[in-house]
């Protein structure tokens, strides 16, 4: 009879460190500030100054799923880059703003990154999944060319330094 205990009190301790661990795990992508609305994102990113990140996803799509479970997941991505970009996830055949931006922008692999302005034009997209490392870099290529070109218009136009 205590050997059943001591098992069943085991077992029950495991389940608890289990169900702890996974709802930690579950959490991690929240960090990033996930929106799921285009419309409140745009209007983030234009109040904030930032570019918005739409990150389009499937529920059958492998690469998808890796790209969750890696690449969003890193603890230095979401350190050096949850607060410097408005994050946007759609699915893009389930929610409405995924269908409409799928569209808009003729993306017909997943998943798929687009890069956007405040006025959300596209400026870049990284399609399929890439790991942290490059996933970054792509991110900064397109902030530092947006960079550059709001300076060229401000010295042409304005003669600004």
């Amino acid at each position: 009879m205590r050997k059943n205990a001591s098992i069943l009190l085991t077992l029950l301790g495991i389940s608890m460190i289990a169900f702890v661990c996974y709802n930690i795990y579950e959490s991690v992508p929240n960090r990033l500030g996930w929106k799921s609305d285009y419309e409140e994102a745009l209007g983030e990113a234009q109040s904030r100054d930032q570019l918005l990140l739409a990150y389009l996803y499937t529920d059958w799509c492998s690469y998808c799923k890796k790209m969750d479970s890696e690449t969003f997941r890193d603890s230095e991505l979401i350190d050096e880059m949850s607060g410097s970009y408005v994050w946007l996830r759609l699915n893009a055949e389930k929610h409405e703003d995924g269908v409409r931006l799928q569209r808009k922008f003729g993306i017909t692999g997943y998943p798929c990154t687009i890069i956007m302005d405040q006025s959300g034009a596209e400026l870049d997209r990284i399609e399929g999944y890439v790991p942290v490392g490059r996933f970054k870099k792509a991110v900064e290529s397109a902030s530092k060319a947006r960079n550059v070109a709001n300076s060229e218009v401000c010295d042409s136009a304005t003669g600004c330094a």
